[in-house]
């Protein structure tokens, strides 16, 4: 579908909801009985960005990278409501030129229809869930697979999943969620591992999830809100993000996701002007030898947080969160494998593509913003910082993973903002004593081409009815 179609589409769903809801108007006003009712918002948003390479890297000179083309961004949306029926429908339509050839892309983002009973919401379609408490790191936040082959400061973009959600809402305190994805999707990530391994002289393939009924992900939340404090149990039943490497006999890899139970919980309240929270969840994977490398090593992921607001009327904002991984089980000792061995290159690239440089990863995420002239004007500062211990350090030595997005947002009318920042992203290793030097093989280090400092002007705009 090209992108004038699906504009096409968006509006003519939309006239022929505003006839429906017309008539359902006019016939209300000789009902006897409680009338049905209609409602439809129609949602857009426009944005032109520009980002100028930076860090002066002869790597990093070029606006090669999905990070750095100029592109034009629009976003069309549609959220209508016929009694107890809803339907949403959402596009992104991004026009970009690549080596000098303009690129149009269309994608959705989300497209389903909801039925909302008393007491039970059900959806059917593409959607994006949103579990856990937690500012941008929620670790129970899992089913939707994301997109990171670009970021925005500490944000990833997720990629929508066809799936049935069932809610059930028994009283005002509790409710319970649950979802079905009949065909799971892989995330997307900055770096193609099948041919950097094949460039590295690895004869590498990718072993794809399939498209069979037994490979569904499942999972239910379990919620309790009451004045004082929200709290939630969930379970998935869901397949790892990252590959597990297989190696053959002549050193061939084939990448595998694999399954994965993901047990989680989080909790979040008040306490005076601070808000408080915290998330966790443990995934078990099918390893129950630490030092088998057949498998992943189980983790518990972890984030604790607050925020507040404060200077004059409250127009100033901080947010703080301690983050966390543990991987059970580690091994932090040297290598005891030759290279002649498969299981040293089993073990080097389970550890390299998942990312894991230690048996435990502690951060910190910040998100720091002031608005001043009404909100006319609003500068803010995000990041997060990350450091890996209990490994290894006699051949490598870790400095740590940094992430950095200052901005300022002018909104000289309303909705209408022009946007001037920067992303940065960079990840510091010792290799062999050679001296401290950039690592662009980290799962943060890897954008360190991307860096850029960037302009963008947007424009959003809704209509109700």
């Amino acid at each position: 579908m090209s992108p004038r179609d699906a504009i096409k589409l968006v509006l003519a769903i939309a006239l022929a909801l505003a006839a429906l809801g017309q008539a359902v108007a006019e016939d209300s006003e000789t009902a006897t009985e409680s009338p049905a009712f209609m409602a439809f918002n129609l949602t857009g948003a426009h944005e032109l960005s520009y980002a100028m390479p930076a860090g002066g890297y002869s790597w990093d000179s070029g606006y090669d990278g999905e990070m750095k083309y100029p592109q034009l961004i629009n976003d069309l949306g549609l959220d209508a409501t016929i009694g107890q029926i809803g339907v949403v429908s959402k596009w992104e339509i991004q026009s970009l030129e690549q080596h000098g050839e303009a690129i149009n892309n269309l994608r959705y983002v989300e497209n389903y229809i909801a039925w909302n009973p008393e007491k039970f919401r059900f959806s059917f379609g593409y959607q994006v869930f949103s579990w856990g408490v937690a500012d941008g790191r929620n670790p129970t936040d899992n089913i939707n697979p994301e997109d990171y082959t670009t970021l925005e400061g500490d944000k990833v973009h997720k990629i929508p999943v066809l799936a049935i959600g069932a809610s059930w809402y028994p009283g005002e305190e509790w409710s319970l969620d649950s979802v079905y994805i009949p065909l799971p999707l892989d995330s997307l990530f900055p770096e193609d591992y099948i041919r950097s391994l094949r460039n590295e002289g690895i004869n590498a393939s990718l072993d794809e999830v399939e498209d069979k009924p037994e490979n569904f992900v499942a999972g239910g939340k379990l919620n309790y809100r009451s004045p004082a404090m929200d709290f939630s149990v969930s379970y998935l039943y869901d397949f790892d993000r990252m590959y597990t490497p297989s190696v053959t006999d002549d050193f061939g890899v084939s990448l595998e996701r694999k399954r994965v139970h993901r047990i989680g919980a989080d909790m979040k309240t008040t306490l005076g002007r601070y808000g408080l929270w915290a998330e966790a969840c443990y995934s078990l994977t099918g390893n129950s030898d630490p030092s088998s490398y057949a498998e992943r090593l189980s983790s518990l992921d972890y984030t604790l947080g607050f925020d507040f607001s404060y200077g004059p009327g409250d127009d100033y904002y901080l947010n703080l969160q301690y983050t966390g991984t543990v991987y059970p089980g580690y091994d932090s000792s040297a290598d005891t494998f030759s290279q002649s061995d498969p299981r040293y290159l089993e073990k080097e690239l389970l550890y390299q593509l998942a990312g894991v440089d230690g048996g435990l990863t502690q951060g910190l995420t910040w998100n720091a913003r002031w608005s001043f002239a009404d909100g006319a004007i609003v500068p803010s500062f995000t990041g997060s910082y990350s450091l890996p211990f209990y490994y290894d350090s006699s051949s490598v030595k870790y400095y740590g993973s940094m992430l950095l997005k200052p901005q300022i947002d002018f909104m000289p009318i309303d909705s209408f903002h022009i946007v001037v920042g920067a992303i940065l992203a960079y990840s510091w290793v010792n290799q062999g004593g050679q001296g401290v030097a950039l690592d662009t093989s980290d799962l943060v280090g890897v954008y360190t081409p991307e860096n850029n400092v960037f302009l963008s002007v947007t424009y959003m705009w809704s209509y109700d009815k």
